[in-house]
């Protein structure tokens, strides 16, 4: 039987090296697969911002329609291509509700680092930046700080503290 097998394997090594690369593939994706899903799992990234908030209050960043035609009802939601703001005029309503005296106000948008030149940086990361701008809630266990403008004329838009 294995006179039979080389035999055929030295007629046929094309065939034979498509399959073996075929099978390297399929065993590196499978294995990719396999430590994607095991970080997914054990991967522990604490929310820490929101840790000691009490509620959240987002606007919605769906838009959903309703239509009815004769005795059926469709419902189609889709996501906004605009980010959706919570009118900051909440946060002061909030505050007169007993027990939300500490309500503060957030406000996260997109961000670019900007070169020497004010030219924005390439990204060397898929997510995209993000700045936020509010009062820092007295709850949080993280500290909010500003970062001073770097002071050189190094042509480098990257630095081991930013990790972009």
């Amino acid at each position: 039987m294995r006179k039979l097998a080389l035999a055929t394997l030295r007629e046929r090594k094309g065939s034979f090296l498509a399959a073996f690369v075929t099978l390297l593939c399929a065993a590196a994706l499978v294995a990719a697969c396999g430590g994607l899903l095991e970080s997914g799992i054990r991967g522990d990234v604490a929310t820490e911002r929101y840790a000691g908030a009490g509620t959240i209050i987002a606007a919605d960043q769906l838009v959903t329609v309703t239509t009815t035609s004769g005795d059926k009802t469709k419902v189609k939601s889709k996501q906004l291509t605009q980010h959706e703001w919570v009118d900051s005029s909440l946060v002061d309503s909030l505050r007169e509700v007993p027990g939300a005296h500490d309500a503060v106000g957030e406000l996260t948008f997109g961000a670019s680092v900007l070169g020497p030149e004010g030219t924005p940086c390439p990204r060397r990361r898929t997510a995209s930046p993000s700045g936020t701008a509010g009062e820092a809630p007295a709850s949080s266990p993280s500290r909010w700080w500003t970062v001073p403008l770097p002071r050189t004329t190094a042509r480098s838009c990257s630095t081991p503290a930013l990790r972009l």
